[in-house]
């Protein structure tokens, strides 16, 4: 699939009727990204294949239909093809905006498939109406796609990022849907914006393992009072703030223990116990053996 980066914002209702049908021609055929580094910008109303949008700093806001959306790093903001909207940019410091736009066929063939009824859902529910946190290696890999776009010609690297790209937006429509649908609200543009400060919240506790993260810090990245932000994580995630971040640290011990030779305390260390002994216990609790018994159990599977 060939892709094409562009440094300059399409402007559909100024365009000619030579540009318009070469726009569409090229939105058709090809994957097509655009990279805007500015301060002030006005994008005219127009649609397009299934898009991705995010920034790497600054902020970029979206008018879409009857909603608006405001797109700060961090986040992305996904929109449904041919779905008509427009964006503006005014920010007193630079703002580097990446949007990616999908062919109709790479979005029939490619990103639908296997998860066109979730996808689907997601598009139509409130919740893609607002700019929703991602994971660090969500965007971390947005941000080396942008790169490897402006100064790479692999299309197998291209081809490689492209494949990984569709597995994380696989898996966050999933997530997004799953903890949407926990969320005990009747008005569904409040739900997904309560969503999107839980996950921001959330997204606390993934960014180091080790941090001795409050309560407090986490409410207040959700705009929540602290007993709010307890009652509502547990209804989105399933297991209150405290919990989450042991099944983390549990997980990453778990991954560590299979997949590399440090010793059982340098484990601990990696992930987020300053007490082995209170690593120990949590892993107990959550596995059932010890860490060392772990190990073992796994190199003898082998």
């Amino acid at each position: 699939m060939q892709a094409v980066v562009m440094d300059q914002a399409y402007q559909a209702e100024s365009a000619t009727e030579a540009e318009r049908k070469r726009h569409w021609d090229l939105f058709r055929s090809s994957i097509v990204a655009f990279r805007l580094r500015t301060r002030k910008l006005e994008v005219e109303p127009h649609s397009g294949g299934f898009s991705l949008k995010t920034v790497f700093s600054g902020s970029e806001a979206y008018e879409l239909n009857d909603r608006a959306a405001s797109v700060v790093p961090g986040e992305v903001l996904l929109v449904r093809q041919n779905e008509v909207y427009s964006s503006s940019i005014a920010t007193p410091v630079e703002t580097d905006s990446f949007s990616l736009f999908f062919p109709f066929e790479f979005y029939r063939q490619v990103i639908a498939e296997g998860r066109s009824e979730i996808l689907h859902r997601f598009l139509d529910s409130p919740a893609s109406s607002v700019s929703l946190p991602v994971n660090s290696r969500f965007s971390a890999l947005l941000r080396r796609i942008a790169t490897e776009l402006e100064a790479s010609d692999s299309k197998l690297l291209l081809d490689e990022l492209l494949a990984q790209l569709q597995m994380a937006i696989g898996g966050h429509v999933e997530d997004v849907v799953k903890n949407y649908a926990r969320i005990d609200m009747r008005i569904g543009v409040r739900k997904a914006d309560r969503l999107r400060r839980l996950m921001r919240a959330r997204e606390m506790l993934h960014e180091d393992l080790g941090r001795d993260v409050t309560l407090a810090e986490l409410a207040a990245e959700a705009c929540m009072s602290e007993f709010h932000l307890l009652r509502c994580f547990a209804e989105a995630f399933g297991v209150p703030p405290a919990r989450y971040l042991e099944q983390l640290r549990i997980e990453r011990a778990r991954e560590l223990l299979v997949s590399s030779r440090l010793s059982v305390k340098a484990v601990a260390d990696r992930a987020g116990y300053t007490n082995f002994s209170a690593f120990c216990r949590s892993f107990r609790r959550a596995t059932g053996i010890t860490p060392r018994m772990f190990r073992n159990e796994y190199a003898n599977t082998l």
